[in-house]
């Protein structure tokens, strides 16, 4: 009952917020720009087309240097809805939406309290940068849930001594550098070996099994 009265004050409203922000109109305006916005999503229409999943063709040309997560997702989307300008934004309107219920559940974590959780979140929901970026087709979304996620499972690792976090920060890593490339994974360990450091406890990396992270990474 205690959960319910929770959700209902807290959830719901960040909910509201997500689809009047993020899943409504916003979705179908402004279109896609020109530059690096309509680029991916022209990959992801050749993608969804000529069904070659493994490396992403802008205009026909072969572009390996692209990250390819948010165009496999892209074109997953325009395989299932069609080719639109709203559902080019639908990877990254659910990626909003994952975000801010991992900065909720973080938040509420980390300071004991849904209260903290939820001001987090909603100082998320309504970031001007992430409702920028949450709007056009470049990975800075995806990073910073990869990189929410890679956090959460550090300091999951600080409490419980457990090879789960470990992997789940290889994933998360590996998430990252699919999505915007090498700095998806030197940011979330720079931050860890910078933590870790402050804090004058190197040693919990031994404890924390990286070997099962590097596995799942790779």
């Amino acid at each position: 009952m205690n959960s319910l009265r929770t959700a209902k004050r807290f959830v719901f409203p960040l909910l509201g917020l997500w689809v009047l922000l993020y899943a409504s109109f916003s979705l179908i305006k402004p279109p896609l720009i020109d530059g690096p916005d309509a680029v991916n999503a022209e990959a992801a229409r050749e993608m969804a087309v000529t069904g070659d999943w493994v490396i992403p063709h802008i205009n026909g040309v072969r572009s390996p240097q692209t990250p390819p997560l948010l165009i496999w997702a892209t074109a997953a989307c325009f395989r299932v809805f069609g080719v639109s300008d709203h559902t080019a934004r639908i990877p990254l309107a659910l990626a909003v939406l994952a975000l801010f219920t991992l900065t909720l559940t973080l938040g509420s974590r980390l300071l004991l309290t849904p209260v903290a959780g939820f001001y987090a979140a909603l100082i998320l929901v309504t970031s001007c940068g992430i409702f920028l970026f949450g709007h056009l087709l470049f990975p800075v979304v995806l990073l910073t849930l990869w990189l929410t996620l890679a956090v959460y499972f550090f300091w999951r690792s600080l409490r419980v001594h457990s090879w789960q976090t470990s992997a789940g920060f290889g994933a998360a890593c590996a998430l990252g550098f699919l999505s915007i490339g090498l700095a998806g994974v030197l940011l979330p360990i720079g931050i860890v070996l910078l933590f870790l450091f402050y804090t004058n406890n190197l040693r919990h990396l031994s404890r924390w099994r990286p070997a099962v992270g590097v596995g799942v990474f790779r």
